[in-house]
C-alpha cells in the first residue's frame, strides 16, 4: 500500500541521516578536541588565549556541532517513534 511505502521510504532516509550522524561523531569531533587541546597545550606553555575574533569563531565551530549533534538525535529518535507506531 501507499502508506508501507512511504514509510519504508522514511525509514530509509532516516537511516542515511543515522549514518551521516555516526560519521559525523566519529570524525567530527576531532577538530573540536583538538581546538581545545590547542588552546590549552597554548595556555599552560606560553600563557596566550585565543582574542575575541578567534573566540568567537571557537564558540560558532563548537556551537554547530552541538547543534547538529542535537538535531540528529532528534531526528533518530522521531524516526524511531514512527517506526514504532507504524508497527502498531
Amino acid at each position: 500500500t501507499a502508506a508501507s511505502i512511504r514509510s519504508a521510504i522514511e525509514a530509509g532516509y532516516a537511516d542515511i541521516r543515522l549514518d551521516a550522524a555516526r560519521h559525523l561523531l566519529m570524525y567530527g569531533e576531532m577538530p573540536i578536541t583538538e581546538i581545545v587541546a590547542a588552546t590549552g597545550f597554548g595556555y599552560m606553555a606560553f600563557g596566550n588565549l585565543p582574542d575575541a575574533i578567534k573566540t568567537a569563531g571557537i564558540a560558532v565551530i563548537v556551537g554547530s556541532g552541538v547543534y547538529i549533534i542535537w538535531r540528529e538525535r532528534v531526528v533518530a529518535r522521531d524516526a524511531y517513534r514512527a517506526r514504532t507506531l507504524s508497527r502498531e
